[in-house]
């Protein structure tokens, strides 16, 4: 049993902890990962201190994965849930929420969807509404990742209906809300209502000294704007996004938003930017360590753009490492365009033999998934191509 002065000194810990991260924000703490953790996992070593730790756990691990090593937080997380005194209080069900999403950033989604779907069963009827709506919005965000957006957008629908007429402290979670109906409808080509939809979520967002989640909401509108073709504006708010990542550090989701902008200069036929930026990405940015989609995502650009400027040769090397990187991911739409990529570059390089397979491999793997959208679209550039191949044989 843990001693009265050893009790008061973990508690002082987290209440003094608790106190940074209020005043502090993300730019405070960004040097303190590791003791944040430690004083997470020294409060649940004290039963009679399990509440104080679990509001402590909900108030920094957002702060950890903004900063990129929520996955660390997953066996606190799974310790909190383990120990917590009843199932279906609030507290407990906001845990699960936060540990599904350590799951689904650890490229683990069946376990991000199992743990949230046990959240929404663990929530009886007198839960309050906001805690409901948040289970909602996990399962929207668990479900896109997996593109089945059907599903997605039914959880996001359900998320927005709980929380529209909540008092203005739930403001977060609508415009978390209404970012992920804005990602949906990018997905599903609604460019027009996903931009309404993600202007909506940066006007609601009412953290403003979060400098990631603002960043992540202006990448994902300046994203929506570039679809439509309008560029000014796109590279106005990737801007804006990249000055407010790069105060903090963070590498991965910068490297996102330069991947995002190096996207952007190769539609607008600027290879040789989109080739700076993509590199600056990949070999500067992120760290050689990281294994996370966007360093797939970054590989596969690069890729592009060598084969927009008929550098044949290295467009397939860098195209081939990108289908190794999303096959150990499983991420079934990514490699399709990558291998269907690489048919391209074969039929350029005369290899029609080859390139006809690739394709042929690309359109079954995208045939699986919903045809809408960008999968639409890239089932139809693809079918395109061999007929070409076909027809030059």
């Amino acid at each position: 049993m843990a001693s009265e002065q050893f009790i008061q000194i973990v508690q002082e810990n987290i209440i003094c902890w608790q106190q940074r991260l209020t005043q502090e924000g993300v730019e405070g703490v960004i040097a303190e990962g590791d003791n944040l953790l430690q004083a997470a996992a020294m409060g649940l070593y004290v039963p009679q201190l399990w509440a104080l730790t679990a509001v402590y756990i909900l108030q920094a691990y957002p702060i950890a994965e903004s900063l990129g090593t929520g996955e660390q937080w997953m066996p606190v997380l799974q310790t909190a849930v383990a120990a917590a005194p009843t199932t279906n209080d609030p507290l407990t069900i906001q845990l699960l929420n936060r540990l599904g999403r350590a799951y689904r950033l650890s490229q683990q989604p069946k376990k991000a969807v199992a743990t949230h779907q046990q959240a929404l069963r663990q929530t009886e009827p007198a839960a309050p509404a906001w805690v409901v709506a948040e289970v909602h919005l996990n399962l929207a965000e668990d479900y896109q990742a997996q593109y089945d957006i059907a599903t997605a957008e039914h959880h996001a629908q359900q998320a927005h209906q709980l929380i529209a007429n909540s008092p203005e402290q739930y403001t977060k979670i609508k415009a978390a809300t209404q970012n992920i109906l804005g990602i949906l409808y990018l997905q599903k080509g609604q460019l027009a209502l996903a931009e309404s939809h993600l202007l909506a979520a940066l006007h609601l967002w009412p953290d403003q000294n979060n400098p990631v989640a603002l960043a992540r909401l202006t990448k994902n509108l300046a994203l929506s704007l570039s679809l439509q073709g309008k560029h000014e504006t796109s590279l106005f708010y990737y801007h804006n996004a990249l000055d407010k990542i790069r105060a903090i550090g963070n590498a991965v989701d910068q490297a996102e938003i330069e991947n995002n902008l190096g996207v952007l200069y190769l539609q607008i036929g600027e290879s040789n930017r989109a080739e700076a930026i993509f590199n600056q990405a990949l070999h500067k940015t992120l760290p050689a360590t990281c294994r996370a989609p966007i360093r797939a995502s970054i590989t596969h650009n690069l890729g592009e753009v060598y084969l927009a400027q008929n550098r044949l040769f290295e467009a397939g090397l860098y195209i081939q490492q990108a289908i190794l990187d999303w096959q150990q991911l499983g991420d079934q739409l990514e490699m399709g365009n990558s291998i269907g990529v690489y048919g391209i570059i074969l039929h350029r390089q005369g290899h029609y033999k080859e390139a006809i397979p690739k394709l042929e491999t690309a359109l079954s793997s995208l045939s699986q998934l919903p045809n809408r959208g960008r999968v639409a679209e890239l089932t139809q550039e693809f079918s395109q191509e061999l007929a070409q191949c076909r027809l030059a044989t």
